[in-house]
């Protein structure tokens, strides 16, 4: 994913299933990240995240 703020390569441990899902355990082997605005969901809706007036020390 090209666009992507963030990407880990990982290798995988184990598979263990919950439920109807798979879970997917392992080990980081590279991470790379970079400047942006990150994505983030709440509430069934994708936005981006925005520092409140008192996260800025106003």
């Amino acid at each position: 994913m090209p666009i992507a703020l963030g990407r880990l390569a990982c290798e995988v441990e184990s598979m263990v299933r919950v439920g109807d899902h798979m879970v997917l355990l392992g080990n980081a082997l590279h991470a790379h990240h970079r400047d942006g605005a990150p994505l983030t969901y709440h509430a069934q809706r994708f936005g981006t995240h925005t520092a409140l007036d008192s996260d800025l020390g106003s």
